[in-house]
């Protein structure tokens, strides 16, 4: 469950709140019908709506336009902090570049720069050598030039 809080404004000048699932409302006119219902009035009568939430996903999507994009994140199977990251990062939410681009969350530059040499065949973490030989915080700085992080989640610039 992924509540929401929507302030509302009626054409009487009536205003108003309620908590939303948006798992349960995949767009923002189903939002606004919800409102409505609640309020007792036709959804014609809602003259002004929005999401007024200041945590976790919801924060980044504030504006009736933004809805589409925070319930296509929220239905997202990924970790919230990781959508959070991506967010945080990219300053938006699109699902197949945070599935292309996510790349896991490390302990550090490091410690991401020895995994993506292993995973790409240049390094075989289990051999002492060159391990011990090799500067890899100089390789995390270099790698880093094609990469972005937020709080350890790490994700390949498309």
């Amino acid at each position: 469950m992924t509540p929401i809080n929507v302030e509302y404004v009626t054409t009487e000048g009536e205003s108003g709140s309620d908590w939303l699932d948006v798992e349960l409302f995949a767009d923002w006119d189903a939002v606004l019908e919800e409102c409505a219902d609640q309020a007792e009035v036709d959804v014609e009568d809602i003259q002004e709506a929005y999401v007024t939430d200041d945590t976790g996903l919801a924060s980044h999507f504030k504006l009736p336009a933004e809805y589409d994009s925070l319930y296509e994140c929220v239905t997202h199977s990924a970790d919230e902090e990781a959508k959070i990251a991506y967010i945080d990062i990219y300053q938006n939410w699109d699902s197949d570049n945070f599935d292309e681009a996510y790349q896991g969350e490390f302990f550090s530059d490091v410690v991401f720069a020895q995994h993506i040499a292993e995973e790409t065949g240049v390094w075989d973490s289990s051999a002492s050598w060159p391990h011990d030989c090799i500067d890899w915080e100089h390789a995390a700085r270099e790698l880093m030039y094609d990469y972005s992080d937020s709080d350890n989640h790490y994700f390949r610039d498309l």
